[in-house]
C-alpha cells in the first residue's frame, strides 16, 4: 500500500499551500482545509503503522517475563497469550506443572477481572485450540507406537489413548486392531466422530482445573449461568476477542473474526457494546480498516480453493474423507464424492487434482484427460501434477511413454516435499488391481518407479 506516499504528499501540499497563503486552493482561499486533510491523513497512517507492527509477544516486554506470574497491571495481551500458550501444551511436558496451574488460574482470574467470564474463554474461544492439540498427540503416538495398542507411561495420556481405541470401532475403522500401515485410517477417524465428540463434552462438562491439566477422568464443574459461558455478542465474539488478543496475524483468525474486527475499527463504541465488553479494554490493541480488508480479500481469494467445499465441509475435510475411502478401497465412492463437489464448484482445481488421482485407480484414461485440466499452483506443484500423469500412462499399460515422461522431468523433481502417491510397484501390474497409498517426495517415487519400469529397448513395441 502506499499510504504513507499519499501523507506525505498531503502534507508536503498542505505546507506549500499555507505558505502561499493558500494561493494554490484557489478558489477556496483561507477555508482551504488542506491541513485538515493532511492532519487526517498523518493520523490513519499512524493508525495503520501501529496496527500493522503489534506482535502479541511483544506484551511480555510490558511484564516481568513470560516466567512471571500474572497480576492485575498486566496488559490482555500478555495475559491472553499466557493462557493459550499454557493451556495448549500437554501438561506432563512441563517442567513445574503446579507453576503452571498456578500461572493459567491466575492469567485466568484478571482477564475475567476485565469482563471476560473465564469459562467462556476456555469452553468455547480455546476449544479449537484443545481439541487441535489433544488430537495431534494421539495421533502421534499412534504413528509411533502398536496402533493396535498405543501406551504411554504417564497416566494422563494413557487414558486419552484408552478413549481414542474405545470411538475407533469396527464401524469407524473396518477392523478391531489396527496396524501401523493403517494410519490412513486411524486420522481421519480421530478428527471426526466420536473422540471428537468426547472431547467436546470434556470441555463442556470439566471443571476448569482439570481442563487446565488435561485430566480426562475429570470432576463435573459446578453449575455455571448462562453468563459464565457466553458474552453478549456470542460465541464469534468470544472468538473474535481470543484471536485479536492471542494472535499476532490476521490470517489465522477466524473468518467472523475478521468481520468484527472491521466493525470494530469502523465504530470501537458500538462494536464494543454489541459485544458486551469495555471499548478501554479492546483498545489494548489497535486497529486499522485497510488492513482489515485486505485479511478478508486474502481470505476470500484462498477460501475459494482451499476453505469451503461444499456446504460446510473444508477442503481438509474433505481431503481426509477421500483418503479415509482409498483406504478401504472404496475408490468408486470417493469419486463419486468428487464428482459431486466439482459439479457444485467446478473451479476447485485441488479437487480436481484429487478426482484425477482416484481415477487413475480405476479409469486411467479418464484419469489423464482430467490432469490435462488441472493448472500447477502454490498448494499443487507441477512435479505432483507429472507423477499423476506419468502413473496414468502406467496404469494404461502405457509403459513406454510413462518411463519417456519420467526421464525427461526426473531433474527437475525435488527431494524436500512428501506427497501422498500411489505406489510404483503397485502401478506396475496389471490394470483393475488394488493400489496402495504411500507418503513419497518426488525424487523417491521416481527412484522406485524407474526400478520398477522396463527400459524402454525391452518395451514392446505397437
Amino acid at each position: 500500500m502506499d499510504d504513507d506516499l499519499v501523507a506525505e504528499a498531503a502534507r508536503y501540499f498542505a505546507d506549500a499551500c499555507s505558505a502561499s497563503g493558500h494561493a494554490l486552493s484557489s478558489p477556496n482561499g483561507p477555508s482551504c482545509r488542506c491541513e485538515a486533510l493532511a492532519a487526517r491523513l498523518d493520523a490513519d497512517n499512524k493508525t495503520r503503522f501501529d496496527a500493522q507492527t503489534f506482535d502479541v509477544s511483544k506484551a511480555f516486554l510490558k511484564v516481568d517475563g513470560p516466567d512471571a506470574f500474572p497480576s492485575a497491571e498486566w496488559p490482555l495481551p500478555a495475559l491472553m497469550r499466557t493462557v493459550v500458550d499454557e493451556i495448549t501444551e500437554p501438561p506432563w511436558a512441563t517442567k513445574y506443572p503446579a507453576k503452571r496451574m498456578v500461572r493459567v488460574t491466575k492469567a485466568l482470574a484478571h482477564i475475567g477481572e476485565l469482563g471476560l467470564p473465564p469459562d467462556a474463554l476456555v469452553r468455547v474461544g480455546l476449544a479449537r485450540h484443545l481439541r487441535l492439540m489433544i488430537t495431534s498427540f494421539v495421533i502421534a503416538h499412534f504413528r509411533f507406537n502398536d496402533a493396535a495398542k498405543p501406551s504411554s507411561p504417564v497416566p494422563e495420556v494413557q487414558d486419552w489413548l484408552d478413549l481414542a481405541l474405545s470411538c475407533l470401532d469396527s464401524s469407524a475403522t473396518g477392523q478391531q486392531t489396527l496396524p501401523n500401515d493403517d494410519l490412513l485410517s486411524v486420522v481421519p477417524a480421530l478428527w471426526r466422530g466420536g473422540f471428537s465428540d468426547k472431547i467436546d463434552d470434556w470441555l463442556q462438562t470439566a471443571c476448569i482445573r482439570d481442563i487446565v491439566a488435561w485430566q480426562l477422568d475429570a470432576e463435573p464443574h459446578d453449575a455455571l449461568t448462562e453468563e459464565d459461558l457466553n458474552i453478549r455478542g456470542g460465541r464469534e465474539a468470544i472468538l473474535w476477542i481470543m484471536d485479536r488478543f492471542s494472535q499476532t496475524h490476521h490470517s489465522t483468525w477466524h473468518r467472523t473474526s475478521l468481520y468484527w474486527e472491521l466493525r470494530f475499527s469502523s465504530n470501537p463504541e458500538a462494536t464494543a457494546a454489541e459485544a458486551g465488553l469495555p471499548v478501554s479494554t479492546l483498545s489494548q490493541r489497535p486497529s486499522h480498516t485497510g488492513l482489515i480488508v485486505e485479511a478478508i480479500v486474502s481470505r476470500a481469494s484462498f477460501a475459494l480453493d482451499h476453505e469451503t467445499a461444499v456446504d460446510d465441509i473444508t477442503h481438509d475435510q474433505l481431503k481426509n474423507q477421500v483418503l479415509f475411502l482409498l483406504q478401504r478401497g472404496f475408490t468408486a465412492k470417493a469419486v463419486t464424492t468428487l464428482r459431486t463437489v466439482l459439479r457444485t464448484y467446478p473451479g476447485l482445481n485441488e479437487v480436481r487434482s484429487m478426482l484425477a488421482f482416484c481415477l487413475i485407480s480405476i479409469d486411467p484414461t479418464e484419469a489423464l484427460s482430467v490432469i490435462e485440466r488441472v493448472r500447477p499452483e502454490a498448494m499443487l506443484p507441477s512435479e505432483l501434477i507429472s507423477i499423476n500423469k506419468i502413473s496414468a500412462l502406467w496404469r494404461m499399460g502405457e509403459a513406454q511413454s510413462a518411463r519417456k515422461l519420467l526421464e525427461t522431468l526426473l531433474p527437475s523433481f525435488s527431494e524436500k516435499l512428501e506427497y501422498l502417491l500411489w505406489q510404483p510397484d503397485d502401478l506396475a501390474v496389471k490394470p483393475g488391481s488394488q493400489l496402495r497409498i504411500a507418503s513419497l517426495t518426488a525424487k523417491k517415487w521416481a527412484s522406485q518407479a524407474l526400478a520398477a519400469l522396463p527400459p524402454l529397448d525391452d518395451v514392446k513395441q505397437d
